[in-house]
């Protein structure tokens, strides 16, 4: 499935390439190669104890390596379109605990949990270039962006008195992007930038499998709504024009 989504955005690529015309070498559509390192306030599934009551914990998640693929083209007032695979994440954990009494060693007991996640994110962007005519090796530039993703977390357990639980969350960030370009050739340059969050609005979708809990509130949903979150991200990334 990974291998048939990047031949799909790599045909994507070749398409858009069509429509970048500009003759400046500089103002050339380009194939960029990321590492986005971002600390953010993050949040935990959220579960229910045996009273129904629920709970969640929030945390910081510091990713240092994180690689992206992102394609850049220009249109006819010499300003850019960026689109951005920032994240594309399928994974299983799967965890044991034994319990052991001396007092009777055959007497071997085991639980396992096991937990499944995915996530996918795009970004979108538009890039206003500060620097038109003599464009140097140092071209700042601004960007405006939109970031919809998608997550998915489902806990499972077989310890009867922890029940099944899932969260989803479906929502769209806008970022603020200052950028600085450095040209190492007429084909290869770096890109430096730090998206600011200004806006992010999600629908949040938890529901549990305990039979203590009517059917009617086994499943909750919430609208979150947060401007200029606490969010530090970097991005870093090379540059190949085509």
């Amino acid at each position: 499935m990974m291998r048939s989504l990047i031949f799909s955005f790599a045909l994507l690529f070749c398409s858009f390439a069509a429509f970048s015309q500009n003759e400046n070498p500089k103002r050339q559509s380009s194939l960029k190669i990321y590492n986005l390192t971002t600390v953010e306030r993050d949040y935990s599934p959220q579960f229910f104890d045996s009273l129904g009551n629920e709970y969640r914990d929030n945390f910081y998640n510091i990713q240092l390596l994180h690689p992206t693929i992102a394609y850049q083209w220009f249109n006819a007032k010499g300003n850019a379109h960026e689109i951005e695979l920032t994240s594309l994440r399928m994974s299983t954990s799967e965890s044991n605990r034994w319990a052991f009494y001396s007092r009777n060693q055959s007497n071997l007991t085991a639980a396992q949990d096991l937990q499944a996640s995915a996530m996918i994110s795009l970004r979108y962007e538009y890039i206003l270039f500060l620097e038109r005519e003599t464009d140097p090796k140092l071209m700042p530039s601004l960007g405006l962006g939109v970031n919809p993703y998608y997550m998915l977390d489902i806990f499972r357990s077989t310890v009867t008195t922890v029940f099944p639980e899932r969260f989803q969350a479906v929502g769209i960030r806008f970022f603020a992007i200052p950028r600085l370009n450095y040209s190492l050739s007429d084909r290869l340059y770096l890109d430096l930038n730090f998206p600011i969050s200004l806006y992010d609005a999600k629908l949040v979708t938890s529901k549990s499998e305990n039979p203590t809990i009517p059917n009617n509130e086994r499943k909750r949903s919430s609208v979150e709504v947060e401007s200029f979150a606490p969010l530090f991200s970097a991005r870093l990334g090379i540059g190949i024009r085509l």
